[in-house]
């Protein structure tokens, strides 16, 4: 499960105290389906879609090029793309959180053990693909519109 209590952020290591964030994981298949499950008209219309092979595969497909372009883009409008080594998209991966290869991919691409790194996300699917990894992870619990699961 998440973390229950504040954790205080000296607890965090290095990261906390000085050290930089290196990698992003992004994962467009859930933000997708997050906005079916959102706008479909009933429970009926949301399976249809959801369980549809076409978008299955056109969230997996799509979603990864055209959110990795805009991140970068967005990374360096912000001047922060000095602060990452890397980002790992999942749906480019092939693989929507929280199976752990997103989280693996990140882990070989910037050459660290999993002890090494903590994930900073913010549903339980972020959770339990950076646990399956090896990595800690810190939940961040914050309001979500109203309807979004």
């Amino acid at each position: 499960p998440g973390v229950e209590e504040p954790v205080p952020l000296g607890a965090l290591g290095p990261v906390a105290t000085g050290g930089a964030l290196s990698a992003m994981v992004l994962d467009a298949a859930t933000e997708l389906d997050r906005l079916v499950n959102r706008v479909a008209p009933s429970d009926e219309a949301r399976r249809r879609i959801m369980d549809n092979v076409f978008y299955r595969k056109a969230v997996t497909r799509m979603a990864g090029t055209h959110e990795y372009m805009a991140m970068e883009r967005l990374l360096e409008a912000l001047e922060l793309a000095p602060l990452f080594e890397t980002v790992v998209v999942s749906s480019a991966v092939g693989a929507a959180k929280p199976d752990p290869r997103p989280f693996q991919q990140a882990l070989g691409q910037l050459q660290l053990p999993a002890e090494a790194v903590w994930h900073i996300g913010d549903s339980p699917e972020d959770e339990a693909g950076a646990r399956a990894s090896g990595l800690r992870c810190l939940l961040i619990r914050r309001p979500r519109p109203g309807g979004t699961p």
